[in-house]
């Protein structure tokens, strides 16, 4: 099997691995596939923490490898699980082009890193490195014998999509590619998805923003023959399927293999990934649709809460109205009462007038 590539592709192109590929980690990001080829590797050199660490714990817990971890944001107290005593060794630093040592923010380069914990020359390594852009800067002035250092190599890239412009070849991600195939070979890429993808207007090939290469130093190809290599399968069967679980797998298209021919073990691969996606998609669209049920029988409670207050208010305020209203009734009742006695008292006061003005009129005559 071979991978047909255009010119500003051929640094991508992964190529049959003289071993098998073995997953190290857990189903889902942060494990990766390397070759099945440790025997002899006496340390893994591992720039970029996470909450978990997976590779590392797999590689102490199943092969006996010693890790030497680095980060300069990440502290030990995030970590999901402690650090293996006597495998696992970390330092709060960033590894990169700074070569100061010293202080909470202590920069080594690669060199530097490497010459602290493994000064001899006479054991092989690995280097598996995630720190979110910051391989360019790690590994482009990392000189070839330090890179030699490593048998096997696994990193993610990122900011690949400038491959798709014309002025790729002086790209960072086409010089750091470029620069590993000059020490070791590519046997296997895996898409990341959690950025997207870019298309190739030229050759139709999608290009993932960020990738995950898995690299062989050359010499273990030596004596190896054609017919006992295996692969390259993208995607491979141990292949995690989602790095970021709410975001749709990512698969390679047809545009990377020679006559669009797609190894079938790729495509029922790449088929479960996205029916699995869609599974996870429905499960999860369905508990966001009951926690939204929930959040809305809730909002209807409260508004039943507050209707019934309001209820509550108008009762009470038809019962103070009633009151008022038997109030304003005794009232009128009083009112006309009172008015009776005026017009009484009125009448009265009529008659002892005509009366008084009778006698004075009787006595006028008299």
């Amino acid at each position: 099997m071979y991978i047909d590539f255009s010119e500003n592709f051929k640094v991508l192109a992964p190529a049959p691995s003289p071993f098998p590929l073995i997953k190290v980690g857990l189903n889902g990001d942060g494990a990766y596939l390397i070759p099945d080829d440790l025997k002899g590797i006496s340390c893994c050199f591992s720039a970029g923490l996470g909450p978990t660490k997976q590779f590392e714990d797999h590689l102490a817990n199943c092969y006996g490898i010693k890790s030497y971890i680095a980060d300069p944001i990440s502290t030990l107290d995030q970590l999901v699980d402690p650090l293996i005593p006597g495998f696992q060794f970390y330092d709060q630093l960033s590894i990169g082009l700074e070569c100061f040592d010293g202080g909470p923010s202590q920069s080594l380069t690669l060199e530097q890193w490497v010459d602290r914990y493994a000064s001899t020359a006479d054991c092989d390594l690995i280097l598996k490195m995630d720190i979110e852009g910051g391989e360019y800067d790690a590994l482009l002035p990392a000189p070839a014998c330090v890179l030699n250092r490593f048998r096997i190599i696994v990193i993610e890239v990122h900011w690949l999509e400038v491959l798709a412009s014309s002025d790729y070849m002086s790209s960072g991600a086409y010089l750091l590619l470029e620069k590993l195939a000059q020490t070791h070979v590519c046997i296997h890429v895996h898409p990341n998805n959690c950025c997207g993808q870019v298309v190739d207007s030229i050759s139709g090939m999608n290009i993932p923003r960020v990738m995950e290469f898995t690299y062989l130093r050359r010499d273990r190809f030596a004596e190896v023959p054609d017919s006992s290599l295996l692969g390259p399968f993208l995607p491979h069967p141990l292949d995690i399927s989602r790095n970021v679980l709410g975001n749709a797998p990512i698969a390679l298209n047809h545009h990377w293999y020679l006559a669009g021919l797609v190894p079938s073990v790729s495509r029922e691969k790449a088929l479960s990934d996205e029916v699995e996606y869609l599974q996870y998609a429905n499960v999860e669209n369905a508990r966001l649709a009951q926690a939204e049920v929930v959040s809305l029988r809730g909002e209807l409670d409260t508004a039943l809460t507050r209707s019934d207050l309001l209820v509550r208010q108008v009762e009470d305020m038809q019962y103070l109205c009633m009151q008022q209203r038997e109030n304003i009734k005794l009232t009128l009742s009083r009112l006309n009462w009172n008015r009776a006695q005026l017009n009484v008292a009125r009448n009265l006061l009529i008659g002892y007038r005509r009366l008084f003005e009778a006698w004075m009129r009787l006595r006028l005559f008299t």
